[in-house]
């Protein structure tokens, strides 16, 4: 870890944190060491604002908070880490517990969460002045694409034919290889997000140019074909004008005369042009360059009229149905100048941030970062008892398809002052090979043929880039980068692929039986075709991801017992309980009797509240264990810990 190169201000008690952490270098554990130093100098959680971009990782990181206040509870050395981690030197076991307790009895007032979460809890205090319609609500994607739907044929059927033909030709360019709807379609699902985040006056920056009208073009052609030249500079002269009189500009420019000239030559095989010539040719340049942009502009101009009477009508559907989207909350809150107003956000929010710890901050989007500004400037521009913790690694943005931008990254430095710059690149998760071909890889990137069109991008990447290392030096590991064969031309690769890689895997298992082996990939669709492939050569394996638990006949049938316990009129799930080895289990037989289905259900409920849905999840799957093969089994173990998270 790098020194801080900043220093911070003697009345500062916490230190303004910006870290650059790699894979599995403790980033989490820095975030809940700040987040617990916090809770132990008795600053209220409500002032605490942890973000990060999942579920999963927002409850980690109380997870992590919680587990770490219980377990230095319990055992006197991770006490004695605790206290020193949170810089409270000696921590006595009796203010740990007390400490613990007042966290979990105030867990309702943490504000450890996702983005998205905080900018609805502030779209909710100002709705009125975002103009929010009552009893709003996120939508599914399924319901935003069918609104979107309803939107593109509402706004198709606002014009005349005549219109809309000229529209499609503005769209399309005058190709006609697709039908206008999905032309329509496709356009409003590429280009409404920059739609959203650009002003009109972007759409008019690319001007007409001026060409020549027909006969002039003719005129200047007959006048270029008459010029005196001779040899092999008449010859490239008539294949230009060839070109020109086919339509065939980008040959025109591309190539011969056209390109030397259009990049500002003036001879040919050392030989002078002659400048009449060359002015002749300038005029014939400059109409080259209105067939090229003219019909860019059309399009920009069919692109923004078509976006903006689909927002109109897409706005009037999502206001009539009371629903948003994500980023619609995000743009609304960011562009409220209410929201910008930081003591009135802690008024509405029942508490003022003073503390702020960004986690994954390499996603942040430019539009969620003008909501997060006011409140990063306001904590970092304090004299005292205020905190800024970011913690991000550029090299796992993972979220540009939603708008995250890394190099939001570097402008936290530009725009925030007294901050103190870490980097962490030792890991405590991999073993030295595995490092070892990391820093190999990117070390050395600069050397791959397929990168030689980027070399100015990699060579940037790479001066940033600081080799890392590993606390794990003796753990054993091996890191290899294999390339899969030529295949066959009658061969599907797809098939070819996963049959490659499922016989490497068995290859991998015969030659440590017992191991067991995590197969990472891209898609989910590739999670299905490997297993697919791994059980066809008697490998057992299971699916983490690419299904969800309901493709399992077992985890149906306990869905099936729960959807019965609230909705005993529910005769499908009544049916699927009694005729399975579950119902005959508990005891439920009859599915015809509705008496005895709502007796059936009360107990049911009363059972889950008493014991909880995890233990009772785990009962029903030892019952229904010895009718169900390693998969099944695999899937109920899923669910059982689902149930109890």
């Amino acid at each position: 870890m790098s020194a801080p190169t900043n220093s911070t201000t003697p009345t500062q008690r916490w230190p303004h944190l910006v870290i650059r952490a790699s894979a599995g270098t403790g980033k989490t554990f820095r975030l809940s060491n700040r987040f617990l130093e916090l809770l132990a100098a008795e600053v209220a959680g409500e002032q605490i604002l942890a973000t990060t971009f999942t579920r999963k990782a927002a409850g980690e990181i109380l997870d992590r908070v919680l587990f770490r206040l219980a377990e230095a509870a319990h055992d006197p050395k991770a006490l004695a880490q605790l206290g020193q981690f949170i810089a409270q030197g000696e921590l006595s076991r009796d203010e740990c517990l007390a400490l613990l307790e007042q966290t979990t009895r105030n867990v309702h007032r943490l504000r450890v969460s996702t983005l998205d979460s905080f900018f609805m809890a502030i779209a909710g205090s100002f709705s009125l002045e975002l103009g929010l319609p009552s009893g709003w609500m996120i939508t599914d994607d399924a319901t935003d694409q069918r609104l979107r739907a309803m939107a593109i044929e509402a706004t198709l059927a606002q014009d005349a034919t005549e219109d809309l033909l000229r529209l499609f030709h503005l769209l399309t360019k005058a190709e006609t290889t697709r039908s206008i709807s999905r032309v329509v379609y496709d356009t409003v699902n590429g280009l409404y997000g920059m739609y959203l985040e650009s002003p009109p006056e972007a759409w008019q920056q690319l001007r007409h140019c001026s060409g020549l009208e027909e006969h002039e073009l003719d005129a200047l052609l007959t006048e270029m074909e008459a010029f005196p030249l001779t040899g092999e500079l008449a010859t490239k002269r008539d294949s230009c004008i060839a070109d020109v009189r086919a339509g065939n500009w980008e040959s025109f420019i591309s190539k011969g005369l056209g390109s030397k000239i259009l990049a500002g030559e003036t001879t040919w095989r050392k030989k002078p042009i002659p400048e009449a010539f060359l002015a002749l040719f300038e005029r014939l340049l400059t109409h080259a360059r209105s067939t090229f942009i003219n019909p860019v502009v059309g399009h920009n101009e069919g692109t923004f009229h078509l976006l903006e009477k689909f927002h109109s009508e897409y706005l009037r559907l999502k206001h009539r149905y009371r629903l948003l989207r994500f980023d619609d909350v995000t743009r609304l809150v960011g562009r409220a100048p209410q929201v910008a107003d930081t003591q009135r956000l802690g008024f509405r929010l029942d508490g003022g941030v003073r503390h702020l710890l960004l986690d994954e901050f390499q996603d942040t989007s430019l539009s969620q970062w003008q909501v997060l500004r006011p409140l990063a400037k306001e904590v970092t521009d304090a004299p005292a008892e205020t905190s800024f913790f970011c913690v991000g690694d550029v090299k796992q943005a993972i979220y540009g398809w939603r708008g995250g931008l890394a190099q939001i990254f570097d402008a936290v430095d530009r725009e925030l002052s007294s901050l103190d710059r870490q980097e962490l690149v030792e890991s405590f998760r991999s073993a030295q090979p595995v490092i070892d071909a990391v820093n190999q890889i990117f070390l050395r990137l600069h050397h791959h043929p397929k990168l030689d069109d980027h070399k100015d991008t990699v060579r940037a990447w790479q001066t940033r880039y600081t080799p890392h290392t590993t606390a794990k030096k003796h753990l054993p590991g091996y890191a290899a980068l294999r390339v899969l064969p030529s295949f066959k031309e009658e061969e599907d690769p797809h098939e070819a692929r996963d049959q490659y890689v499922a016989q490497y895997v068995k290859d991998l298992l015969v030659a440590s039986p017992g191991r067991t082996i995590c197969v990472l990939t891209r898609k989910n669709e590739m999670v299905r075709r490997l297993v697919f492939a791994l059980r066809a050569l008697g490998v057992d394996a299971s699916e983490e991801g690419g299904n969800r638990l309901t493709d399992s006949a077992a985890v149906g049938l306990i869905l099936s017992l729960l959807q019965l316990a609230d909705h005993p009129g529910d005769t499908v799930a009544r049916y699927h309980l009694a005729m399975s080895p579950l119902g005959q289990q508990l005891g439920y037989c009859d599915h015809t009797d509705p008496a005895a289905a709502t007796a059936f259900s009360a107990n049911l409920r009363q059972e889950l509240i008493r014991e909880g849905l995890g233990p009772m999840v785990l009962r029903w799957a030892k019952l229904l264990a010895p009718y169900c093969n390693r998969r099944e089994m695999s899937r109920l173990d899923q669910l059982v810990e689902m149930a109890y998270q």
